[in-house]
């Protein structure tokens, strides 16, 4: 990988999103950054893309929230600095913040105050989005009310996090969703299988 590229994009990680989050009492571990606030662990990652090569490199940012609630629910150990891969529910960037790039990417002819600017502005848009989830419940509504749970494979994850804090009927709803998704996906599957066996 071209030297110069590789240190244009960690001063990007550094200025853009390491020095917000600092501010914002985050504690770095490597790509890792961690603050506790109330019964949750907020995670932010950065994950640097396995496709980098030449005069190119690109990565992408993940957030994440560990559950003191549902950890104690299932029995799982709290775990203050938490890898992004083991916490309870899991988001990009992008699906966060509107206007978010899906990707960050630093190549030779790339605008790096531009990016960085633009990186810093999602990641301050990020903290005022979760600054002030510090429950279960306060995320649930933070995450419902802002669209995060966009994916219907996610309605298993909500019926997870109902049961867990005894709403049986929401939990009951987001499971009927889910079963439903499962069954669309496997019906259309049934169909392509069948019209790939007619050709």
């Amino acid at each position: 990988m071209d030297e110069q590229i590789k240190k244009l994009s960690e001063q990007l990680v550094k200025n853009g999103l390491t020095k917000a989050l600092r501010s914002a009492e985050f504690a770095q571990s490597g790509r890792n950054y961690h603050r506790r606030v109330g019964s949750v662990v907020q995670v932010i990652n950065v994950q640097f893309s396995r496709l980098n090569y030449g005069s190119e490199r690109g990565f992408y940012v993940n957030v994440a929230f560990a559950f003191d609630e549902y950890r104690n629910f299932v029995a799982i150990p709290i775990n203050e600095t938490p890898f992004e891969y083991t916490c309870e529910s899991r988001h990009r960037l992008e699906y966060m913040v509107p206007g978010t790039p899906h990707e960050w990417v630093m190549n030779p002819g790339a605008n790096i105050e531009e990016i960085t600017n633009l990186l810093s502005e999602k990641i301050m848009a990020l903290l005022e989005a979760i600054n002030d989830i510090d429950s279960l419940p306060k995320y649930l509504d933070a995450a419902q009310n802002h669209n995060w749970f966009a994916i219907p494979g996610d309605y298993s994850i909500l019926a997870r996090f109902y049961r867990c804090l005894g709403n049986i009927k929401e939990s009951a709803k987001f499971w009927q969703l889910y079963q439903e998704f499962l069954a669309d996906r496997d019906r259309a599957s049934l169909e392509l299988l069948k019209k790939l066996e007619q050709e």
